[in-house]
């Protein structure tokens, strides 16, 4: 919930457990949240993030609730999150990933949505998500909405081999920039062989062709 991901937050505020929580409930476990109350844009936009090799944003939302102190947000009032490559969200790259409405968020709810790699006609190694209500009642504390535990998981990624795949395809990324090496393989992308030579020692970091050893 760091202030300090984000690129542009407008209509919204930080509640603090001490303080307020969102009118119409929180969640189980508590904390803070991102509250959109104001009359305003309401929306809130990360900083460029890279999914060239895909991943999949986690949150929980909450979308009105039909109680006493909350309205319940109208048909054609969702919350809808957004990709873009341009960070103004201004041009054909905008790509919605999901809309959100009232009758089936008036609980927080977790919501995981995927976000494809990069294709050859779009390149999605940096890319701005964004949760947005492009319409409301412009009144503050209506339609009102709540997003918590805001994640963006990607998958690891290795440095290359001269094949072009992550660790030369000749062992396991199983973390960022860590290779796991099949046995007979070292270095940091896995591209050193290594062989048994006359005398049955083990050699590594030889010169043979990798594909003389597959």
């Amino acid at each position: 919930m760091d202030t300090e991901n984000w690129d542009d937050m407008r209509g919204g505020v930080v509640y603090r457990t001490a303080t307020f929580q969102f009118g119409c409930g929180a969640k189980p476990d508590g904390g803070d949240n991102f509250w959109f109350e104001k009359k305003g844009e309401r929306y809130i936009k990360s900083n460029a993030l890279n999914f060239h090799y895909g991943g999949y944003v986690s949150f929980y939302i909450k979308v009105g609730s039909g109680a006493t102190d909350c309205e319940m947000v109208d048909p054609g009032e969702e919350v809808q999150l957004q990709y873009s490559r341009n960070k103004y969200f201004n041009d054909s790259t905008v790509v919605t990933l999901g809309t959100y409405a009232a009758d089936s968020f008036q609980n927080f709810r977790l919501v995981e949505v995927p976000v494809p790699a990069s294709s050859p006609d779009y390149d999605r190694s940096s890319v701005y998500i964004r949760w947005i209500q492009p319409k409301h009642d412009f009144v503050r504390y209506m339609d009102t909405w709540a997003l918590d535990d805001i994640k963006v998981v990607t998958p690891f990624v290795c440095e290359k081999g001269a094949d072009g795949s992550f660790c030369s395809g000749k062992g396991t990324c199983v973390a960022t920039n860590v290779c796991s090496c099949y046995d007979g393989f070292i270095g940091g992308a896995c591209g050193a062989a290594c062989y048994w030579n006359y005398w049955h020692e083990k050699e590594c970091g030889c010169p043979v062709p990798l594909e003389t050893l597959a």
